[in-house]
């Protein structure tokens, strides 16, 4: 299913729901929290959170309770917006019972608010309402806050015990974003961006910026590859990315070896003629991968693998319009940031293994 939404929709379901979590009582520095699949609701959430000057924590609906509580109830969030139903790779997912569990263990949640396909009314003691009751149609106003105002609140792993919280704030990351965005990325008003993420992962956060840059961002809702008995299809992003014309097309070392290994090419399957940069993040590319990236998806495009991190929400090492893409190597520093490689004794070392560091 391909759905498109304009800026004048999408600000006029932000205004509905800012006014609905008014309503709700959720002011400047409240929390509201998402258990959401990567739709169009978690997007009018998290905006409608920003405008009235509250901070957004989000969570994959396949993560399990105790994951999830482990996050949002370090934060006290006030109203929380959830899938009770979601679908992946062909299958239907009801968590209903799960969210009644976690509403039990935050009680600081007044409000349940239910986006998507209608699942079992979860048990809980909050006030639950459907999406498309909350809130009703009103001017869009904006909350003015300072530069250093919270916005977003993300986790670490938690592989080294209890996930921690990590505040980013709301100037800092709209200008590093525009800056990743705009000078490195080279994105233009009308491109338009995609990246297969969660509604977890950074990758999120970074990818909705480029609405700020006059982009078009796809949310892409399902599995990157589908699998049947005897063979494996790449090709539902490919698809996506050719529909939509996409411009900047996001994904991982893994999902490239996959192709690979299938031996799919992108570039001769479909119609990838809007597509001007491929990024990829979360490991190191591979010299390889860089040949076969030109070989079989694109050769005039630039191709980007990206380093950065949850702590900083944005990148260390990324691309750059201006700059030769050498193979097996990340192309620049990202403007701004002190990044160095260093040893043991904290001294800057080349072409030897280190630690990446910015100071």
């Amino acid at each position: 299913h391909f759905q498109t939404i304009t800026l004048g929709e999408l600000r006029r379901l932000v205004a509905r729901t800012a006014y609905g979590l008014r309503a709700a009582g959720v002011g400047k520095g409240d929390c509201v929290g998402g258990i959401l699949p990567n739709r169009v609701e978690g997007l009018v959430a998290l905006l409608a959170t920003l405008s009235v000057g509250a901070i957004w924590s989000s969570c994959s609906p396949d993560f399990g309770a105790a994951a999830i509580v482990d996050r949002l109830g370090q934060i006290g969030v006030k109203v929380l917006f959830a899938a009770p139903r979601y679908r992946y790779a062909g299958k239907e997912h009801d968590i209903s019972a799960r969210l009644a569990e976690i509403v039990a263990a935050m009680p600081t949640v007044t409000t349940l608010v239910l986006t998507g396909e209608p699942g079992a009314k979860p048990d809980c003691a909050a006030d639950c309402i459907s999406f498309d009751d909350f809130g009703r149609d009103a001017p869009l106003s904006f909350e003015r806050v300072p530069f250093d105002h919270p916005a977003y609140v993300l986790y670490t792993s938690g592989t080294t015990g209890a996930p921690k919280a990590i505040v980013h704030r709301t100037g800092g990351v709209l200008l590093q974003h525009l800056k990743e965005h705009l000078l490195h990325g080279d994105v233009r008003p009308g491109d338009v961006m995609s990246w297969y993420t969660n509604t977890a992962w950074m990758m999120y956060h970074w990818l909705i910026s480029g609405l700020a840059c006059g982009a078009s961002v796809v949310l892409y809702d399902g599995a990157p590859i589908l699998k049947s008995a005897d063979r494996l299809d790449p090709s539902p992003l490919w698809k996506m990315a050719e529909r939509a014309r996409v411009t900047h097309f996001g994904t991982s070392p893994k999902y490239l070896a996959t192709l690979a290994a299938e031996g799919y090419a992108p570039g001769r399957l479909h119609d990838l003629s809007s597509l001007r940069s491929l990024l990829s993040a979360g490991a190191p590319v591979s010299p390889g991968q860089f040949d076969w990236v030109y070989d079989h998806v694109k050769r005039d495009m630039i191709f980007a693998s990206i380093s950065g991190g949850t702590e900083i929400i944005g990148c260390f090492l990324l691309g750059s319009p201006i700059h030769p893409v050498r193979r097996g190597e990340l192309t620049v520093k990202g403007l701004g940031l002190a990044v160095a490689v260093m040893d043991e004794r904290n001294a800057p070392v080349i072409g030897r293994q280190g630690d990446l560091v910015c100071t």
